[in-house]
């Protein structure tokens, strides 16, 4: 599949101008399978249970599959633990513990404890303002450069996950192989030219 995904990726990025972070470049263009455990080490049981939380937070399952249903915290998994950066790795896991010390400070409780408009809340206070509004310091594309922000990588890996992966390939994208129309039983005309339509 990731030979597959690696060219889903292409046509995203050139239909939306993707802009993506050098280490998840690397991922994707190194073959690897991107949905497997990752190879150099492991995240605590309680950071992988946050990541797969906050996934599906920013992708819901509706009637459509969700993020967890995509693989998307197993991608999440490998991009931090095998191809980020040690700098990258230390903004996203400062970022999941901002999340916990948030909860704590505004419920005195866990992230995972809280309900999900407790916590969809304490996620929307960590995104960084739009470029151009007031107090908005973001000059670069999001995913453009490994520092950015805990938010923006989280919502780049989840986006980067959930379309790239197999099932919601097959779900929320529309494929069509052969744009334009096919007639195989059409009708020459020996009397005239012949248009292709």
């Amino acid at each position: 599949m990731d030979h597959r995904r690696r060219d889903l990726l292409k046509t995203l990025g050139l239909g939306a101008g993707l802009v993506l972070s050098p280490s998840c470049q690397r991922a994707f263009e190194s073959g690897a399978d991107l949905s497997a455990p990752p190879v150099s080490g492991t995240l605590a049981a309680e950071q992988l249970e946050l990541i797969s939380t906050l996934a599906e937070l920013i992708i819901p399952s509706t009637d459509t599959p969700g993020a967890i249903e995509a693989g998307v915290p197993s991608f999440i998994h490998q991009i931090v633990v095998d191809w980020y950066t040690q700098a990258e790795q230390q903004i996203f896991l400062d970022g999941l513990a901002e999340l916990e010390a948030g909860a704590e400070r505004h419920w005195g409780t866990g992230f995972l404890a809280l309900d999900a408009e407790q916590q969809s809340i304490l996620l929307t206070e960590m995104e960084p303002p739009s470029e151009g509004a007031p107090g908005s310091t973001m000059r670069v594309p999001p995913g453009a450069a490994g520092d950015v922000p805990f938010y923006q990588k989280l919502k780049e890996l989840t986006v980067l996950g959930y379309y790239t992966s197999e099932l919601a390939a097959r779900t929320e994208l529309d494929y069509q192989p052969v744009p334009g129309h096919y007639d195989g039983d059409a009708r020459w005309d020996t009397e005239s030219r012949q248009w292709v339509r």
